[in-house]
């Protein structure tokens, strides 16, 4: 939380607020969740660790200190898995006599899990990874492949849209973060092209779909600069955002894009040295 002070609760459960004794704060969010249920039932809950690697995995949180071992457990029992829906998953994945590794659910199960709220509605993930009949479990496994190959096609569509954009909006020595924007850009895939237009570029990037109304962004950051940080200080453009040193997401009026990316690109000229932009 940003300036303002926590809500008197008789628990919050967050390890990276400042008052919080707890010594290791990187926790994904899975994390987090499985720390409360073994608060709560006094169990251990191994056998719950393959959804944790699952998830700590497919958050691209630092695989260190209790990540890194509730990721080696966890790895193991992914692969002899009891749930139903995993067990479609991987089989769909084709991976199923594969040693699952975390390339595996980097690369290969989570981009399906994710495709299916990014195309449709997370709910089919959940229901998918709670399901406790092969059949309905098969069934949902082949719908979330669907969903990422459509996902996949979106995301070339957009991706090729983007590098258009790119090559006659961008002026590389003045603009160190790319901003740009585009009418019926699908919001489900933002994060994932500029995730790849940083691979490619090497700057802080934020693409943004247009709509009549609000319209909403998604971006990724290099090392050296503070996507949420950059946002805070540029609050008087924007609607609403959200985030952390890597990535965010924000809520524009087309109105204001234009200035936003001034303001951001201001900043970034301030703090980041031609070599910070270098791989």
């Amino acid at each position: 939380p940003q300036d303002m002070e926590l809500p008197p609760a008789s628990s919050i459960i967050n390890p990276k607020i400042k008052s919080s004794g707890y010594k290791y704060r990187d926790l994904a969010g899975v994390g987090v969740a499985y720390k409360l249920c073994q608060a709560i039932t006094g169990s251990t809950l191994l056998d719950d660790l393959d959804l944790v690697s699952l998830g700590t995995i497919a958050d691209v949180v630092p695989l260190l200190s209790e990540n890194r071992i509730m990721v080696k457990e966890g790895l193991s029992r992914l692969a002899n898995t009891k749930r139903l829906g995993l067990k479609a998953l991987i089989e769909i994945s084709g991976i199923k006599d594969k040693k699952i590794t975390s390339y595996s659910v980097s690369y290969i199960l989570s981009p399906r899990i994710n495709a299916s709220g990014r195309i449709d509605t997370a709910e089919v993930a959940l229901n998918l990874l709670m399901s406790e009949k092969e059949d309905e479990a098969g069934e949902l496994a082949k719908t979330i492949d669907m969903h990422n190959r459509q996902r996949q096609k979106i995301e070339n569509k957009v991706l090729e849209e983007a590098q258009a954009l790119i090559d006659k909006e961008v002026n590389f020595k003045e603009h160190k973060v790319i901003v740009i924007a585009k009418e019926g850009w699908h919001q489900g895939v933002l994060g994932i092209v500029a995730s790849k237009l940083v691979d490619r570029f090497y700057r802080p990037t934020i693409l943004i779909s247009k709509t009549p109304d609000l319209c909403k962004g998604s971006g990724r950051s290099i090392k050296g600069f503070h996507l949420f940080q950059a946002l805070l200080e540029c609050k008087d453009s924007l609607e609403a955002f959200g985030g952390h040193k890597h990535a965010a997401g924000l809520v524009i009026t087309e109105d204001n894009i234009e200035d936003f990316k001034n303001k951001i690109n201001r900043l970034a000229n301030e703090n980041l040295r031609l070599e910070d932009l270098l791989p």
